[in-house]
């Protein structure tokens, strides 16, 4: 009578350490030999952002069978336990942020993702500019942020406003010039648009939602002094040296 390999079950899952780790059903599997299963699984709260950590613990029995029966003297033997180190990280989104940190008119958040930059009246010939940043607006641990911008508006030039990507939580970048072309009378307006990204080591990208700057402003010919009052200036002078005589 051949004898065939044994079964192995695992059973008694247990998981100790992070109360953030829980097992997946089921929690006893029986294998045949050759078999293999991924069934056993380990849950991770995400609910919360941080490391998650603890160990699974496996009992191991192997059954003996004689074609499939099991026979007395080759019944189930207990083996040695194992177990599993887990751990998990879990990040928050990466989150995108716009300050104004220097420079001219001002900026507010009409809405949720949402920008205005006004640089409101200026005078033509003025040398009008606005510095922005870019903050990773998250505590950590976080994914990174990454992402890239497009622009559109031709009296404004819009200076540093490419990919970026690694911004870490809390990081800024900074020095996105917007400079306002004064040399035309008239009001202008353009845009910035922002497409982000939350990335992390695993590979996980995912895009967040749009951001949109709108930019304006408006330009005036430099206001000249009124014909009367020049007349008045030049009679005041003329005064002034006759009573010097």
């Amino acid at each position: 009578m051949a004898i065939s390999a044994g079964d192995l079950r695992a059973d008694n899952f247990v998981s100790n350490g992070d109360a953030e780790l829980s097992l997946s059903r089921p929690s006893s599997i029986t294998l045949h030999a050759g078999q293999t299963s991924n069934s056993l699984g380990v849950l991770v709260d995400t609910s919360s952002a941080g490391v998650k950590a603890g160990t699974v613990s496996l009992d191991l029995t192997s059954i003996g069978e004689v074609r499939g029966t099991t026979i007395e003297g080759l019944g189930e033997t207990s083996l040695v336990s194992d177990s599993v180190q887990v751990v998990a990280q879990v990040n928050e989104f990466a989150n995108a942020a716009v300050a104004m940190l220097s420079g001219d008119g001002t900026m507010t958040l009409s809405q949720e993702h949402e920008y205005f930059l006004d640089f409101g009246t200026v005078e033509q010939g003025d040398g009008i500019f606005a510095e922005l940043g870019l903050l990773n607006d998250v505590l950590a641990p976080a994914d990174e942020l990454a992402g890239d911008f497009q622009i559109s508006g031709p009296a404004f030039s819009f200076i540093n406003f490419g990919s970026f990507s690694d911004l870490l939580a809390g990081d800024q970048l900074d020095s996105l010039i917007v400079d306002f072309d004064t040399s035309a009378v008239g009001s202008f307006s353009g845009q910035i648009w922002l497409d982000p990204r939350s990335e992390n080591s695993s590979g996980f990208s995912g895009l967040q939602n749009q951001i949109s700057i709108n930019v304006t402003g408006n330009v005036v010919a430099i206001a000249e002094p009124a014909p009367s009052a020049l007349l008045l200036l030049v009679g005041t002078i003329v005064a002034v040296r006759s009573r010097r005589r």
